[in-house]
């Protein structure tokens, strides 16, 4: 059935694909512990401004931390996003365990792996450039308060992609449940 909306270019929706993943690995407890140090872009999603070589840790403490978040020079609270990351790194050598709990989780391997049999790229001859294949992490904070605020531009991408939602975090410290709000 899928199929038929594949064909069609429609976006295909597929539900229970994180059931059996390693949630600990996705949590921002995690990723600050294991790559705390490390500099990182990020992304003010409010005004498109780059921040440069902030440690990830300060990334991670404002996810579901509405205090601990940065704020700009009049005192409002950031919407961040981790600018392409990891950036250079294959995500399989950086995070291998991630990769793999990921892999597991993709819906129709035999098109999303790397080297699945109908994923078209695995057939291509060693001598054609061939596009990264990712997996990439897109990784922002959200805000009701901020209907307008979106982390990610319009925009099409060169071929087709699988996104998976491996974490939510809600604030917890927002005290009001603004996060429910509109």
């Amino acid at each position: 059935m899928w199929h038929a909306q594949w064909r069609r270019s429609a976006p295909v929706v597929v539900t229970g694909c994180t059931d059996h993943t390693d949630s600990f690995l996705w949590h921002p407890a995690s990723f600050a512990a294991e790559f705390g140090d490390r500099a990182v872009d990020l992304v003010d999603c409010g005004n498109s401004i780059v921040l440069l070589g902030y440690p990830m840790r300060d990334f991670w403490a404002g996810f579901e931390c509405i205090g601990a978040r940065l704020r700009d020079r009049f005192g409002c609270t950031r919407i961040l996003k981790l600018k392409d990351w990891p950036p250079g790194d294959d995500f399989a050598d950086l995070l291998p365990r991630r990769f793999a709990d990921l892999m597991q989780a993709l819906p129709f391997p035999e098109y999303t792996h790397r080297s699945g049999r109908l994923n078209l790229v695995s057939c291509l001859p060693e001598h054609f450039v061939r596009p990264d294949l990712g997996p990439k992490m897109y990784v922002a904070y959200g805000s009701a308060l901020y209907p307008d605020v979106g982390s990610t531009n319009l925009h099409l991408d060169m071929s087709d992609a699988v996104n998976v939602m491996m974490y939510v975090g809600i604030p917890t410290d927002d005290i009001g449940k603004r996060h429910k709000a509109g």
